[in-house]
């Protein structure tokens, strides 16, 4: 019995040594440059709302795999014409975000990577009527982007009034 009791520690410490620990997963797919993108807008999103960049490990094959929590997969989701998706963050669900950066234009991939984090991970709704990030998707932060932050419980915007 306690050879097996030993054996299962030695498991969970091999195992939980092996992968990286990470706020997010992102799909091995991505090359270096689209993960620099990636990085880039997510961290321009988080300066923003005033809240610590969250980390992202590379370099995990997730091809033909169902939903995983709190993945960035490189893959269009739905009818393949998608250029930026997030699942699960209306309904509790697997949080995962759908790049496909073989869709955009050149430079997209960081104003939609925002776009898609400002979904999952702050809780945006999607507004085409705002001229920033959240409308089509431009690295731009304007008031509408001030008020979803003020109502998202996930910015550290709170209710401070001189913004």
């Amino acid at each position: 019995m306690q050879s097996l009791v030993v054996l299962a520690i030695l498991v969970v410490i091999v195992c939980g040594c092996t992968h990286e620990r990470a706020d997010w997963y992102g799909d091995k797919r991505f090359t270096p440059e689209e993960r620099a993108q990636i990085e880039q807008g997510v961290a321009w999103l988080y300066a923003h709302a005033e809240r610590p960049t969250p980390t992202i490990a590379w370099g995990y094959d997730f091809a033909g795999q169902p939903e995983l929590d709190k993945t960035i997969r490189r893959e269009s989701l739905g009818d393949g014409n998608t250029i930026g998706r997030c699942t699960g963050w209306r309904t509790g669900g697997r949080k995962t975000i759908y790049l496909d950066p073989d869709l955009m234009r050149r430079g997209q991939l960081i104003n939609v990577a925002a776009h898609e984090f400002a979904h999952c991970e702050l809780e945006f709704d999607e507004d085409e009527s705002s001229e920033g990030f959240m409308g089509p998707p431009v690295l731009r932060w304007t008031a509408s982007e001030d008020i979803q932050c003020r109502l998202s419980p996930y910015c550290g915007l709170g209710d401070d009034p001189a913004r």
